[in-house]
């Protein structure tokens, strides 16, 4: 059984190393800067009301970053977790150094 579930997540990490990060973007059927927006007005609807404008935030799977991304539009410092390290590579290629986002790559024991 401990094989099997080891098995799996390895064939499940290879899926997304050798498939899915090459096409992650594309299949939200948008671009990347309109996924950017429609997560920012998201985010603002889940927070209107908190007295929360800003702060530590930390996106676990982040993918490709469009809600690290947002909250970092929101003044937010963001702590991006993802185990792809392709989808972290494209994250840090769309922000901008003014953007307080940090990425880690768990596989690698460490900072992206």
């Amino acid at each position: 059984l401990v094989w099997w579930s080891v098995t799996l997540k390895n064939m499940s990490l290879l899926h997304y190393d050798r498939l899915l990060a090459a096409n992650y973007t594309w299949m939200f059927g948008c671009s990347y800067e309109e996924k950017v927006s429609e997560q920012k007005k998201l985010l603002e609807t889940c927070l209107d009301g908190c007295s929360m404008t800003a702060g530590k935030a930390i996106d676990l799977g982040c993918g490709s970053g469009f809600q690290s991304i947002a909250l970092a539009h929101m003044g937010f410092a963001v702590q991006a977790i993802d185990n792809c390290q392709a989808l972290l590579d494209e994250l840090t290629e769309k922000s901008t150094s003014t953007m307080n986002i940090t990425t880690l790559y768990p596989r690698a024991g460490g900072k992206s």
